[in-house]
């Protein structure tokens, strides 16, 4: 695409149905009163699974959930496109059928290209007699006894690009094996994943982490579980404080574990739980933890427990308070809360 022809289009909204594609209907299939309305439909369906070599190799399963028929009426369709010409089927057991979609001008066109007696009929009747009429016009204007012969040119002949390579129907159906079984390799992996998972809950999360080797990739959902987990230990005539979490608990989380990771997180909050009474009387505290007030106190808590040292009672707690402050709702006496 060129610059121009970018900037042209720029800002203009997609036509989303041009771009799921379309089958040309050639105007005497249209017309043709030997097929019935879902032979026609079928013939379109067969032409857009086509590629280069007009040959395509679909499903009975998916050609009959297209038509929305039973795969016996679909069968039966097929064998009358066969019969009339229109496409070959060659049967491979125990994979799909092939069918090789025949040229529309060998179907109703003579050796000359030129439309039988029996079709210009079959136009007439279903009221295109003008358009017979025309070709038939066209017939005899192209028509000249006698004529004389151009000259030729002297300029030289353009170049003309050679035709792609047309696979041979050999080399087609080959290529449909091959795609077939790097199907059916993929359909095994996912069976077999499928069944793993069946067999061990876990086997999701089992992968292999970036340059720490095997272990399970934790999300928010771990750490609330284990919030949930250690908040029943220690209160269990208390079901408020290991409730379901709501959408803001949950982003609060997700913003600590980008910063902190996972482990250090689901870390923190076991310890947390754990000591509670402890932070109670360090930093005037009331209540029972939660994610908004673990945030709050993030700087202080993070550093010291992942390095496994004690609080710090003075200059910590007074940053805390001055940087970090709580509403009463939060379970604190000092004041207002700046997320991360």
């Amino acid at each position: 695409m060129t610059k121009q022809r970018k900037k042209e289009t720029e800002g203009m909204r997609v036509n989303e149905i041009e771009s799921l594609g379309f089958v040309m209907l050639y105007t005497p299939i249209l017309y043709d009163r030997r097929l019935d309305p879902v032979q026609k439909i079928l013939w379109c369906i067969l032409k857009r699974y086509r590629g280069d070599n007009d040959n395509c190799f679909p499903g009975i399963a998916s050609i009959a959930k297209g038509l929305r028929l039973q795969k016996r009426a679909v069968y039966k369709h097929i064998e009358r496109l066969e019969e009339l010409g229109f496409i070959t089927r060659h049967r491979r057991p125990g994979h799909s059928n092939l069918y090789e979609l025949a040229d529309v001008q060998d179907v109703y066109c003579d050796a000359d290209g030129q439309l039988h007696d029996w079709a210009m009929d079959m136009l007439r009747e279903a009221g295109q007699g003008k358009t017979v009429e025309r070709i038939l016009g066209i017939r005899k204007q192209s028509v000249f006894v006698d004529s004389p012969k151009p000259k030729p040119k002297t300029t030289p002949k353009p170049q003309v690009k050679p035709k792609k390579n047309v696979l041979k129907l050999e080399d087609a159906m080959a290529l449909a094996d091959d795609r077939l079984s790097k199907s059916e390799a993929a359909a095994n992996k996912r069976k077999e994943r499928k069944l793993k998972l069946a067999q061990d809950p876990n086997y999701q999360k089992q992968k292999i982490r970036t340059g720490t080797g095997e272990g399970p990739i934790l999300t928010v959902n771990d750490v609330e579980d284990s919030w949930r987990v250690a908040a029943k230990e220690k209160w269990p005539d208390s079901p408020s404080t290991y409730s379901k979490w709501e959408m803001k608990d949950r982003g609060i989380a997700k913003r600590l574990c980008d910063r902190y990771t996972h482990e250090s997180v689901i870390k923190v909050v076991e310890t947390v739980i754990q000591n509670w009474e402890d932070y109670v009387g360090r930093f005037d505290l009331l209540g029972y933890p939660n994610m908004k007030l673990l945030a709050g106190f993030a700087d202080s808590w993070f550093p010291e427990i992942e390095s496994g040292r004690s609080f710090d009672h003075g200059s910590k707690r007074e940053r805390v308070r001055e940087e970090r402050e709580y509403d009463e709702g939060a379970g604190t006496k000092t004041g207002g809360v700046r997320f991360l």
